[in-house]
């Protein structure tokens, strides 16, 4: 009864963005944390397999979220699953401003370091501690410096809200990818990866949700 059109009809664009979403955020996630933890000397031998569970039950979280992408993008939902509940929507929109991009662009960026530097054969015994290690946590210093200001602006900056919007929408403290609403009662993010409460108009295709019609129109005029 919610969806008009059928985006899994789509087949291709809901491949190719999907796929993408599984391996970047999900099993990225996962790698995030165990490519991280090994470069900055957390993970040995000793705790390895505390670091598995660990990386394991992140991954197990982006999975949740990534399922949550999907029904989001199949218009399984009028609008986001928690849009009645502020306080649970405030929680999930922080997470995804700064929990989310901690776990895969930070960790994520000194994780993509060192494995890909093992794959290609570059890091050996010999540099991997004296070279590679101050190499990795260099790159993940800069993007969390990159992250403080994203969440900084996130924080503390704010948009302004066109004369069209105004009347139907509020607009918080925002930054480049935040989270606003649009005119329909959802959800947009402003560029970037779709996030939790983002798919039902994310990419924009003619398979979102139509407006009403003259004769649905002239029924809801009647009715009042």
């Amino acid at each position: 009864p919610i969806k008009r059109h059928h985006r899994r009809l789509h087949q291709w664009t809901f491949v190719q963005l999907h796929v993408t979403l599984l391996v970047l955020q999900v099993w990225g996630a996962g790698g995030a944390i165990w490519g991280f933890g090994e470069a900055c000397g957390l993970r040995t031998r000793e705790n390895i397999e505390t670091f598995r569970l660990v990386a394991g039950s992140v991954g197990v979280i982006f999975l949740i979220r990534y399922l949550i992408l999907i029904l989001e993008y199949c218009l399984c939902f009028a609008a986001t699953p928690w849009a009645s509940h502020p306080r649970v929507l405030q929680l999930v929109q922080i997470w995804e401003r700064t929990l989310t991009p901690l776990v895969l662009e930070v960790w994520g960026s000194g994780g993509a370091v060192w494995g890909f530097s093992e794959i290609m054969g570059w890091r050996t015994p010999e540099n991997s501690v004296r070279v590679f290690r101050p190499f990795a946590v260099t790159v993940t210093a800069v993007f969390f410096a990159r992250w403080l200001y994203q969440v900084y602006q996130a924080t503390f900056a704010t948009t302004t809200v066109s004369p069209s919007r105004t009347s139907t929408n509020t607009t918080t403290a925002a930054e480049p990818d935040a989270l606003t609403k649009d005119d329909t009662g959802g959800s947009v993010e402003l560029p970037g990866l779709p996030t939790v409460g983002t798919m039902d108009t994310d990419l924009g295709d003619p398979t979102q949700q139509t407006p009403l019609n003259d004769l649905e129109l002239q029924e809801q005029e009647e009715d009042v």
